[in-house]
């Protein structure tokens, strides 16, 4: 066989960019044959998406931005696809008077935006202010995306 792609997660989706030129690959949990066949040469990572079922909800992550990290994709050997499923989460908050700005990012491991969906919905984020006694003063949910 000639270059391919295997993927290191269960099931999702990944979009590469060389020069002007998208390609999209999926996986799913049921795919005996995980080899996808792509040119050999270099790709950026656009776009990502990790599915995974649990506990009979569905979830996935999805991650996009500029162009990525680089994959080299090799003429003979498969190239192996790793996705990083890690999710950092950084709360802003900026104080005006007796007035809270609050805000809020969500990144993947690569710093690019990324976006929480179960069963099909994007989750929202909660958010609690206390004051100094502990007790809750503002609480409420943040969409994002």
């Amino acid at each position: 066989m000639g270059a391919h792609v295997e993927p290191a997660f269960e099931a999702g989706s990944i979009i590469l960019q060389r020069g002007d030129e998208l390609v999209s690959l999926v996986w799913s949990a049921k795919d005996k044959d995980r080899r996808r066949a792509l040119p050999a040469g270099e790709y950026r990572l656009r776009t990502t998406r990790l599915e995974r079922e649990q506990k009979g909800a569905w979830w996935f992550l999805s991650s996009t931005g500029p162009a990525g990290r680089k994959i080299e994709v090799a003429k003979r050997a498969p190239t192996k696809l790793t996705i990083d499923d890690e999710v950092h989460f950084t709360s802003i908050v900026n104080r005006h008077g007796k007035k809270l700005q609050l805000g809020f990012s969500i990144t993947g491991a690569d710093k690019r935006g990324m976006s929480i969906y179960r069963d099909g919905k994007r989750v929202p984020v909660t958010y609690k202010v206390l004051n100094k006694k502990g007790k809750v003063i503002a609480k409420g949910r943040m969409n994002y995306g």
